[in-house]
């Protein structure tokens, strides 16, 4: 019986055509240099930057393929982990303050959803129900609305960097993104 991989490895040119430029069966190590391999080197030579997915497993394939590339992650991956840093700030709050998980009828809880979605995602009314309600829970309010602005802030940036906007801009969006970390007493914001 033959074994297929389930996983498969695509190679998109992002800036220019934006197309497909390859797809090999498979996601180890291997295969990205193997893709890779298949190419010019005067075209490997010319890629300048890769953008990944925060997987381990493609750096360290890229490193091999293309040593002189620089490597960064994706925007999407890198506003996942910014969630996945808010959610567990909001758990390990809760848990520090309550002295146990959430429930459902913690406001913390209750705001979980909304904490996750973007700004401009909430209407009005959602975004004032969202920002009182964390308020008025006191310390555990204010360190998730301070985890929350963190986000939303490197969101911000990350639009700002994409949208081609105007250097001065962006260098505020990173001095705002930053200055809020640095002014946080969040391990998971601050860190």
């Amino acid at each position: 019986m033959l074994t297929r991989d389930r996983w498969h490895t695509g190679f998109v040119d992002a800036l220019s055509a934006g197309g497909l430029l390859g797809q090999v069966e498979g996601h180890t190590v291997a295969d990205v240099p193997a893709w890779l391999a298949t190419t010019s080197p005067a075209w490997r030579n010319s890629i300048e930057y890769v953008a990944i997915d925060t997987s381990a497993t493609y750096r360290a394939a890229l490193c091999t393929g293309l040593p002189h590339a620089t490597v960064v992650v994706d925007h999407f991956h890198v506003v996942q982990l910014a969630k996945k840093m808010l959610s567990t700030v909001r758990r390990r709050t809760t848990a520090k303050t309550r002295g146990r998980r959430g429930r459902a009828s913690d406001p913390e809880r209750k705001a979980r959803r909304r904490l996750l979605r973007n700004r401009e995602d909430l209407t009005d009314e959602q975004f004032a129900t969202l920002w009182n309600a964390l308020l008025g829970e006191g310390r555990i309010g204010r360190t998730l609305l301070t985890a929350w602005i963190a986000k939303e802030n490197l969101r911000h940036l990350l639009a700002c960097a994409r949208s081609g906007t105007d250097r001065h801009q962006v260098g505020h969006a990173r001095w705002k993104f930053l200055t809020c970390c640095a002014d946080s007493d969040i391990p998971e914001v601050h860190g």
